[in-house]
């Protein structure tokens, strides 16, 4: 049995393929035509959207090949011609040799290869301020061109550093999160949106009244006024954006490709250059996006507490041993167990090194800004000396980002300096180096406070156990010194009434012990049995530490001992 599918129209061949996958069904023969009834409803014959027309067309091709006096081509008698004067035997050593053809894969010539940060997440110039997007829908890549064209125009006139997008790539709902939106897109076949679209024309029709209230949008559409369905797809998906609260920037854009392009897309990019937001600021040097500029301020001076977030202390360690950190506290608390939110700062023989290399004054009161800033810059700070900076602002031994590697070897001068990124770039994400070694490998390529700022990762707290005693806090921090600052907030442990037995890990030990010798309510265990027992005596435990199999066997000797665990047993995680 020899097994055949016809599909009528590309759309179609996507459903087909879905069946085969799920069904696993087999055909020896596939025909896939491009438009919807064949050739015969093509853009090669005389157009018309009348179906009793097309059948009436496709009757009088049929009757012509039925009275047809030859009506196969191996009967042809031009065929049989060329072969008996010129090929010999069909299927024989000529005729293979010029008709038939071998597969090889040149998938590379029509498949643009994926960006080395495709997936990667913006490091710069893409996470603040109101969003831009350009989507494109394409069939045969022509509006895929001018979609990447028109990013990168608006990324030269506007800085705003946006990549053109496929429809197909996205998650329809996400669209709607853009603040500004230029959909892109032809129109195929007969007035249809192109298969990329699919799902996106699927989400508008279904999408609710407003999804697009926040939006503001405009379309570009290509096709051709040879079809009398010109741009219908544009229209549609600026007719539903609309529909659904969001704002035109302007009226739907028809490009004629029987004109050419140049002439529409040089006009809209005229009109909506002027609508669209500025992006970040550029390095003059490297002509990079900065997501935030550090420029000298004409502020005197910034006091030192100005740094600290809000719900942030400022504080300096007064007391330090291998295991141990103790910090004067501002004002009374009440003493106790607390969860201390610390940021470290980097340490000053690592600041003093990154000062030299790029001569910076430790002193220099910078101000740090965004040209498009709706969320607090770096936690609230816009003032800080530069020491400050990269002492306690700018995470300097996270491990450095690939667009971060990327960008400084397109800068670096120094063979050398240029060779090591790049094998760095090779190796990456496999080995990684922090942010401080690269400074330091580079010391031949300028670099400014903006495109640093832009690049390093602003630094994170760690959540660790503390203890107030009077009016000092200590925490279980190893290897720092005395007399540095840091930033702290602290976050009470809530109180569960009765005896409490605390099961400490490593991180917490130091805390049940200073805390064990001034409540008799609180005490300390090491082995999970003890659990059990102290669970059996009717006390609660609340366990001070991380989720691991310490805290398992802590719920295992629970439920052994009967007990609720619910109930009786309760995780605090640092």
């Amino acid at each position: 049995t020899i097994r055949i599918a016809v599909c009528s129209g590309i759309k179609y061949a996507q459903k087909l393929l879905d069946v085969v996958r799920k069904s696993g069904k087999e055909y020896h023969f596939v025909e896939v035509m491009a438009c919807p009834g064949g050739c015969i409803g093509g853009g090669g014959q005389p157009r018309s959207m009348d179906t009793d027309i097309i059948a009436k067309r496709m009757d009088a091709i049929y009757s012509i090949d039925s009275h047809s006096a030859v009506r196969r081509s191996h009967e042809n008698p031009e065929i049989q011609a060329l072969y008996a004067n010129f090929l010999g035997t069909p299927n024989g050593h000529l005729a293979h040799e010029l008709l038939h053809t071998h597969f090889e894969d040149r998938s590379a010539l029509v498949t643009r290869p994926k960006d080395e940060d495709e997936d990667e997440e913006a490091e710069v110039c893409g996470g603040a301020g109101p969003r831009v997007g350009i989507v494109y829908a394409t069939q045969t890549g022509n509006t895929k061109d001018l979609a990447s064209q028109l990013a990168a125009d608006l990324n030269e006139k506007n800085r705003l550093g946006v990549k053109a997008k496929s429809i197909d790539k996205l998650d329809p709902a996400s669209l709607s999160e853009f603040d500004y939106l230029v959909y892109m897109t032809c129109t195929f076949g007969v007035g249809e949106q192109p298969d990329s679209a699919a799902d996106f024309v699927k989400y508008l029709a279904g999408a609710k009244e407003g999804t697009f209230k926040d939006t503001k949008f405009c379309v570009f559409g290509t096709g051709s006024t040879a079809y009398e369905l010109y741009c219908k797809a544009a229209l549609e998906i600026d007719a539903a954006l609309a529909k659904l609260g969001g704002t035109r920037l302007m009226d739907c854009v028809k490009a004629d490709e029987s004109v050419g392009y140049e002439g529409f897309y040089a006009k809209f990019l005229d009109a909506l250059v002027p609508k669209l937001p500025e992006g970040c600021p550029v390095d003059p040097v490297s002509g990079i996006p900065f997501l935030y500029t550090v420029e000298p301020s004409t502020a005197e001076s910034v006091p030192v507490s100005s740094i600290a977030p809000n719900g942030y202390d400022y504080l300096l360690s007064t007391a330090a041993t291998d295991s141990t950190l103790t910090l004067d506290l501002p004002r009374h608390v009440e003493p106790g167990l607390y969860k201390v939110s610390i940021h470290v700062p980097n340490a000053d023989e690592m600041v003093q090194k990154v000062l030299k290399r790029f001569d910076y004054d430790n002193n220099a009161v910078m101000e740090i800004k965004q040209s498009i800033a709706e969320k607090p810059i770096f936690r609230g700070v816009t003032h800080v000396r530069m020491g400050q900076l990269f002492r306690h602002l700018l995470a300097l031994q996270a491990p450095a980002g690939h667009a971060f590697l990327r960008s400084l070897a397109s800068l670096c001068t120094d063979d050398a300096e240029r060779h090591t990124l790049e094998q760095l770039l090779k190796l990456y994400p496999k080995q990684v180096v922090s942010y401080i070694d690269i400074i330091l490998r580079t010391q031949s390529t300028p670099l400014c406070p903006s495109f640093l700022t832009s690049y390093i990762p602003p630094m994170k707290p760690q959540v660790l156990p503390g203890v107030v005693v009077g009016d000092t806090l200590t925490i279980q921090l190893g290897n720092q010194d005395a007399a540095r600052h840091y930033l702290v907030r602290l976050i009470p442990v809530d109180k569960v009434p009765g005896e409490t037995l605390i099961f400490a890990d490593e991180h917490g030990s130091f805390a049940a012990e200073y805390l064990a010798n001034r409540d008799s309510h609180v005490t300390m265990g090491t082995d999970p049995a003890a659990a059990g027992a102290a669970l059996a005596a009717g006390t609660n435990i609340v366990y001070f530490g991380r989720a691991n199999d310490t805290a398992r066997a802590i719920s295992q000797s629970a439920v052994a001992a009967g007990q609720d665990v619910k109930g009786h047993i309760r995780f605090e995680d640092w």
